[in-house]
């Protein structure tokens, strides 16, 4: 320490007393440690050489024994200090003791580690709890819906009407836990869809309609005609909440009405605010309670839990939801007056030609008729529910209980379509789906019958070969719209252009094979085991199937629907490289990741487009297709 009036201590004296005590001598002399490893020395020359050649900070860390036993962390700096010339004068070095801080990293690496061991086990548990509630309960629903149809008297109809008004409330509580979950972790996913928001409106005031007039209700629609007649966003998501707030405006309200309003607030660019308010003549809210009314398991009081139900969740998952979409949601209520819940959204402005084109495909149930439909399914109610339903339509049904089942009897008999359980004893439907692709069909319909309502694994069953799913607990049309749809694709697509129909034009001489050809038959070979007739049928499939979806998807593509675009390239992938079109493999990869149309993105779809029409041209020409 330096006293006040002291002389300044210059180099020169500082170097002076350093070259008497420090400079010269080792950090073994200075060091009470004793049996120090070579390396620790090793690692401090290293440094004070690499000050003085670099001129600039060292840093590292050291693990230390001490005689008692003890480990101790060391943090060792060396830095120089320059002359005023720049030259080197001396090296400074210094250890501070980080054992303390060592500790409180393992110890959080060590509950990260347990942290993510319990969400993995958390998303197991509700990938299970999943399908172990909402298989029985598609059987309950469904059987049900299908026993009102049958001749009733009063008394069975109300004993049906209450198993009715049970599940749905059961299905509405398990919908509630798992969103919830899915928010807490972080797993919701937007889509990025165009719709009508009007027509999602009707539906949902639709839907509810009958549920309102049992209370003696009146219920109103109300959407403003300069909101865009498509907008761009997640239906499904703006579905789910209009549907949380009307019903739970209808369940609060005894008397009176309930109106779902929509305006436009503003336009800039290609995106409108919109504002939607959800009234009604309810029971009202405390003001008190208003400022919890977002948190999580939480009602007004034990006096609204009795007499209302629910768990708690609904204005919670909304305001999150509605978070996640960039929008807000405000609520203004009086005590037996009423209540205002107020939305607003951001919706980017569709058009309406991405609606034109999903007209031409048909969805005529009267396609089924006379289908050979293969029902995978390990649950004997849930087959019989299907069974039931799909040959009133004129299907012929023929069951498996597993997947390995499904696979001998494809391989001995042929089928229009397969309904394809996702978990099942023996085999399950993925590992079943991806022998299918490989070994027997690559473009029979494969749709997945699945209670895992865990949103991201779609894409699990896109990548296992499935063209489709279909969610349990499902209704007769949510079943039989799929099904006939996959049934018709393709039949009013209109004919391939003969030409890229894209402006921008792709360079890509030289990508073909050593013998002229953009394809290599040599997998396809080995799949088939060089059956040529097996071989023929699949060429045969590529030559006819593939010009419709590329007419689709350039469709899609130019009428920014870049979600249809995603998966019409996800659709084409397994062809791709099935016969071997290598220089479309990066592609087709690219091209489901676009997002918005650009010159790049032309050329790359003019390319797609070329080369598959090369390899039509090549497989007539050699096989005689």
């Amino acid at each position: 320490m330096v006293r006040r009036g002291s002389p300044r201590l210059s180099f020169h004296h500082f170097n002076k007393v350093a070259s008497r005590f420090i400079i010269g001598k080792g950090n073994e002399e200075f060091c009470a440690y004793t049996n120090r490893p070579k390396t620790l020395a090793d690692n401090r020359n290293y440094a004070f050489n690499e000050v003085k050649r670099l001129k600039v900070q060292q840093e590292w860390e050291e693990t230390l024994t001490l005689p008692d036993g003890q480990t101790k962390y060391y943090l060792w700096r060396m830095y120089p200090v320059l002359s005023d010339k720049g030259g080197l004068e001396i090296v400074i070095g210094y250890g501070v003791d980080i054992t303390e801080r060592k500790k409180i990293e393992d110890q959080l690496k060590i509950a990260k580690q347990e942290a993510d061991r319990s969400s993995m086990s958390k998303d197991i548990f509700l990938t299970n709890m999943s399908h172990e509630i909402r298989t029985p309960l598609n059987a309950i629903m469904g059987l049900g819906k299908l026993l009102s149809k049958s001749d009733l008297n009063s008394v069975q109809k109300n004993y049906l009407n209450g198993i009715e008004s049970a599940s749905s409330n059961l299905l509405g509580i398990i919908n509630d836990l798992l969103d919830f979950s899915k928010i807490e972790a972080g797993k919701i996913s937007l889509e990025e869809i165009s719709f009508s928001l009007e027509t999602i409106a009707k539906q949902v005031v639709s839907v509810l309609m009958h549920k309102a007039e049992e209370r003696g209700l009146s219920i109103h629609v109300d959407v403003d005609p300069k909101i865009a007649p498509v907008v761009i966003g997640d239906p499904f998501r703006v579905n789910q909440i209009f549907m949380n707030m009307v019903s739970n405006a209808i369940k609060f309200t005894e008397k009176g009405s309930v109106y779902l309003k929509a305006f436009m607030l503003e336009q800039a660019n290609e995106f409108q605010k919109v504002l939607v308010m959800i009234e009604d003549t309810g029971v009202g809210i405390k003001e008190e309670y208003l400022e919890n009314i977002f948190d999580k398991f939480t009602q007004e009081d034990e006096t609204v839990v009795r007499k209302f139900g629910g768990t708690g969740l609904g204005m919670s998952i909304t305001k999150q939801l509605i978070e996640l979409m960039g929008g807000t949601i405000s609520v203004f209520s009086k005590k037996n007056v009423g209540t205002t819940i107020s939305l607003t959204f951001n919706f980017r402005i569709g058009t309406s030609r991405v609606f034109e084109k999903k007209k031409t495909i048909k969805n005529d149930t009267a396609n089924i008729n006379g289908k050979r439909i293969l029902l995978v399914e390990d649950n004997n109610l849930n087959r019989l529910l299907a069974y039931t339903i799909l040959t009133e339509y004129g299907a012929i049904i023929l069951e498996a209980e597993n997947g390995l089942q499904a696979i001998e009897r494809m391989k001995k008999e042929p089928f229009d379509l397969i309904l394809m359980d996702i978990q099942m004893p023996v085999m399950d439907g993925l590992q079943a789906t991806k022998i299918i692709r490989s070994e027997i069909s690559q473009t029979i319909p494969v749709l997945a019958l699945t209670a895992n309502a865990i949103k991201g694994k779609e894409n699990q069953f896109l990548d296992a070969g499935m063209n489709d799913f279909i969610f349990k607990p499902y209704n007769e049309m949510n079943l039989v719209t799929p099904i006939a749809k996959w049934l018709s694709a393709g039949d009013e697509v209109p004919a391939p252009d003969t030409e890229p129909p894209l402006p921008a034009q792709a360079d890509f001489s030289g990508e073909a094979t050593s013998n002229g050809q953009y394809y290599d038959l040599s997998k396809l070979m080995a799949m088939g085991r060089n059956d040529i007739e097996f071989i023929k049928k699949m060429l045969r499939l590529f030559v006819t199937e593939t010009p419709p979806a590329l007419t689709s998807l350039v469709e899609a593509y130019k009428t920014g629907d870049m979600a249809s675009v995603k998966y019409l390239a996800h659709r084409m992938k397994p062809s791709i490289n099935s016969l071997g079109i290598h220089t479309l493999q990066d592609d087709i990869l690219k091209i489901e990741g676009i997002s918005e149309r650009t010159a790049a993105n032309d050329k790359m779809i003019n390319k797609l487009i070329t080369v598959i029409y090369k390899v039509i041209e090549g497989l007539k020409a050699e096989y005689k297709l």
